[in-house]
Protein backbone atom coordinates (compact mmCIF):
# COMPACT_ATOMS: atom_id res chain seq x y z
CA UNK A 1 0.00 0.00 0.00
CA UNK A 2 1.01 3.36 -1.13
CA UNK A 3 1.42 6.51 1.71
CA UNK A 4 -0.84 8.61 -0.19
CA UNK A 5 -3.66 5.76 -0.03
CA UNK A 6 -2.84 5.23 4.04
CA UNK A 7 -3.54 9.14 3.85
CA UNK A 8 -6.77 8.51 2.39
CA UNK A 9 -7.38 5.32 4.13
CA UNK A 10 -7.01 7.33 7.48
CA UNK A 11 -9.33 10.23 6.25
CA UNK A 12 -12.33 7.82 5.41
CA UNK A 13 -11.89 6.17 8.69
CA UNK A 14 -11.93 9.31 10.89
CA UNK A 15 -15.21 10.67 8.26
CA UNK A 16 -16.80 6.73 8.90
CA UNK A 17 -16.40 7.15 12.82
CA UNK A 18 -17.41 10.84 13.31
CA UNK A 19 -21.47 11.02 14.08
CA UNK A 20 -22.45 13.54 11.71
CA UNK A 21 -20.85 12.35 8.88
CA UNK A 22 -20.85 8.39 9.31
CA UNK A 23 -22.36 7.17 6.24
CA UNK A 24 -21.94 10.21 4.28
CA UNK A 25 -18.50 9.27 4.44
CA UNK A 26 -19.12 7.17 1.19
CA UNK A 27 -20.13 10.67 -0.67
CA UNK A 28 -16.85 12.52 0.44
CA UNK A 29 -13.47 12.02 -1.44
CA UNK A 30 -9.70 12.96 -0.79
CA UNK A 31 -7.94 13.99 -4.22
CA UNK A 32 -4.60 14.48 -3.66
CA UNK A 33 -3.46 17.31 -5.75
CA UNK A 34 0.43 17.23 -6.61
CA UNK A 35 2.52 20.39 -6.78
CA UNK A 36 5.49 21.46 -6.04
CA UNK A 37 7.07 20.83 -2.88
CA UNK A 38 4.38 18.98 -1.64
CA UNK A 39 0.63 17.35 -1.83
CA UNK A 40 -1.63 19.24 -1.37
CA UNK A 41 -5.20 17.63 -0.78
CA UNK A 42 -8.83 18.41 -1.78
CA UNK A 43 -12.48 17.47 -0.24
CA UNK A 44 -14.90 16.79 -2.76
CA UNK A 45 -18.79 15.52 -2.75
CA UNK A 46 -22.40 16.01 -2.44
CA UNK A 47 -23.34 15.78 1.23
CA UNK A 48 -26.90 17.12 2.40
CA UNK A 49 -25.67 17.63 5.83
CA UNK A 50 -24.52 20.85 6.98
CA UNK A 51 -22.79 19.58 9.89
CA UNK A 52 -21.24 16.83 7.61
CA UNK A 53 -19.89 19.66 5.50
CA UNK A 54 -18.42 21.62 8.07
CA UNK A 55 -16.33 18.91 9.75
CA UNK A 56 -15.05 16.82 6.86
CA UNK A 57 -12.21 18.95 5.66
CA UNK A 58 -10.86 19.80 9.08
CA UNK A 59 -11.39 15.88 10.04
CA UNK A 60 -8.99 15.32 7.02
CA UNK A 61 -6.49 17.95 7.98
CA UNK A 62 -6.27 16.38 11.67
CA UNK A 63 -6.15 12.74 9.93
CA UNK A 64 -3.39 14.29 7.34
CA UNK A 65 -1.53 15.99 9.85
CA UNK A 66 -1.73 19.37 7.66
CA UNK A 67 -3.86 22.03 6.96
CA UNK A 68 -3.11 22.12 3.16
CA UNK A 69 -6.43 20.49 2.48
CA UNK A 70 -9.15 22.82 0.91
CA UNK A 71 -12.92 22.26 0.55
CA UNK A 72 -15.15 21.72 -2.66
CA UNK A 73 -18.09 20.14 -1.01
CA UNK A 74 -21.31 20.53 -2.10
CA UNK A 75 -25.12 20.02 -1.23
Amino acid sequence: MTHQSEQIDAVRKAWQDDPDIGELADRLHLIPRETEPACQWRVVGEVPSIAARRKATPLAREALGTADVESAISR
